[in-house]
């Protein structure tokens, strides 16, 4: 990194650039965004951020737009990233075409100290993985809300079009808002999970999109109190959750997943959990622990085929705070970026592997993906499936 005074190009880009942004509107917007325009000589022409909340709303008597809307001016705008955690949202602009990036550089009381480009990022070795997976189609399942909206979500940051699916379609405005706000085409899909017939008429229509999904994430999945007791627990409710977490996972690999093996390329993850070694949870841990069995046969099936680049991986997100995990559980949904991702990030090299999300937590994409490469033989950050 270099100061301000020794890059005088950095400056002239600003003064020279036709518009301003400035991304990123957190809790001291108003501070430090008051401190860059002091350095800058220029206000923003308008603001930027991930939150969708924030869209179409005015800061410091500026507009902020949703990064799709920021892509439409390409070259013609300067984009300042006012974060800490700058890599991943280069990152995302850098997929949505934009290049005149600038990275302000706080201290830990949020002054600015100065400005540069991280170009280190551009030769990142994750960043041949970002482009692997730029335009490519991802189904997910569950992704109207939780784990599998924020997914989704990321997903799109990383240039993916998404296959959005949940129970009802009017369960999925959210998620596609969102999903589009990033400049992504969009797909919705309804179905109830524990109804197989309905599954396979869903996968039939998504096999019958014009593009093939190359990318399936298996979110879906419910964990029924049993207040009872679980001698109450009726073999139809077993069934059922079977059909949910463990059947519909199965149904979607077979369906998707050849055709990826002739194409290719694929990247499938199983989200699973670590909970199937605790008493207590009988139902939602043995149609997990089938799952994982599963995806075992898979990884070694798949090992005798000549797939250069295909993985299937698994992630435990850990205890986190949805409508699953309750408001007790320990960890906030946020905490699952980056490490939900990694299983499609790194591919083939990760094939077989299972990670724990909050082994990453609150580290940039490219920090988790260089501690998951240093870790791959360290059963702590990471085990096979």
């Amino acid at each position: 990194m270099k100061p301000l005074n020794k890059l005088p190009e950095i400056m002239n880009r600003i003064q020279n650039a036709e518009k301003l942004c400035i991304f990123g509107l957190g809790v001291l917007v108003q501070e430090t965004h008051r401190q860059m325009q002091g350095i800058l000589g220029r206000k923003p022409d308008f603001y930027c951020d991930n939150d969708r909340d924030k869209w179409g709303r005015e800061f410091n008597g500026k507009l902020c737009v949703s990064p799709a809307q920021l892509a439409e001016y390409q070259d013609r705008v300067c984009v300042i990233i006012a974060v800490k955690q700058y890599e991943s949202v280069w990152t995302q602009l850098m997929q949505l075409g934009l290049k005149n990036l600038i990275v302000a550089n706080f201290d830990r009381g949020y002054h600015v100290r100065n400005f540069f480009q991280p170009e280190g990022i551009l030769a990142h070795p994750a960043q041949s993985a970002y482009g692997q997976l730029k335009g490519r189609w991802a189904f997910v399942t569950g992704s109207s809300r939780g784990i599998g909206q924020r997914i989704a979500v990321e997903l799109s940051k990383l240039g993916c079009n998404l296959i959005l699916h949940g129970r009802k379609l009017s369960h999925l405005e959210l998620s596609e808002s969102l999903c589009r706000g990033q400049g992504v085409e969009v797909e919705l899909f309804e179905a109830e999970l524990e109804d197989l017939k309905a599954v396979d008429r869903m996968l039939e229509s998504i096999l019958a999109l014009p593009n093939r999904v190359e990318i399936v994430v298996n979110n879906a999945a419910v964990s029924p109190a049993y207040p009872d007791g679980v001698w109450s627990v009726s073999t139809e409710e077993v069934q059922r959750i079977f059909s949910i977490n463990t059947f519909t996972p199965v149904r979607v690999i077979q369906t998707l997943v050849p055709p990826m093996v002739a194409g290719g390329f694929g990247r499938v993850l199983n989200v699973t959990t670590h909970i199937q070694f605790r008493p207590h949870e009988m139902i939602y841990t043995m149609s997990k622990a089938a799952l994982d069995s599963y995806s075992r046969e898979m990884v070694a099936f798949l090992n005798k085929i000549d797939l250069p680049d295909f993985s299937l991986t698994s992630v435990d997100p850990g205890w986190v705070k949805t409508d699953a995990g309750g408001p007790e559980a320990k960890y906030d949904v946020e905490t699952i970026v980056p490490g939900i991702l990694l299983g499609i990030i790194l591919g083939p090299e990760f094939h077989g592997h299972c990670f724990n999300a909050q082994d990453f937590k609150h580290l940039s994409v490219a920090a988790a993906v260089d501690k998951a490469k240093r870790h791959l033989q360290d059963y702590g950050f990471g085990e096979w499936i």
